[in-house]
């Protein structure tokens, strides 16, 4: 007899797992929830941790981008990406993926003035005007100086 489990207590006891610090049930429950739902990116984040909590930094960073790329608005994924490819010495892609979930958390990335003007877009869009975050685009293009 087979027993199935809906997203909610899949995440239950996905989360009971890393409570419990047992990293290997969370990514045995997400690997095969994602064998049948592959683009779950809540259950692709938890495969994620459960790869960090387990040491598995390269499969971490792998599912990490798989998830990124269907959501690059994820920051939760974009922060954990920035603390593994830190561990592995890849800072190119943990300073990327650290400014992005900065911005995405609505904090100013540095005192570039146009990471203020991108917050200020991203901000501008959520309120729908288009505009405004049309222009504010334009000023960061504009102060974006070439490294």
């Amino acid at each position: 007899m087979q027993c199935m489990l809906n997203r909610r207590a899949l995440m239950r006891l996905i989360n009971a797992s890393f409570h419990a610090e047992r990293p290997d049930y969370a990514r045995s429950l997400a690997r095969g929830w994602l064998e049948k739902w592959p683009n779950h990116i809540r259950v692709q984040f938890a495969l994620g941790r459960a790869y960090d909590a387990e040491g598995r930094v390269d499969a971490g960073l792998g599912i990490l981008t798989e998830l990124i790329s269907l959501d690059p608005e994820h920051a939760p994924a974009q922060n954990l990406t920035r603390e593994l490819a830190a561990s592995k010495g890849l800072d190119e892609l943990a300073d990327l993926a650290g400014a992005v979930a900065t911005i995405l958390e609505g904090k100013t990335a540095s005192s570039e003035p146009w990471t203020h003007q991108l917050i200020a877009g991203r901000q501008a869009l959520q309120t729908g005007d288009c505009e405004a975050a049309r222009e504010a685009a334009e000023q960061a293009i504009l102060n974006d100086r070439p490294t």
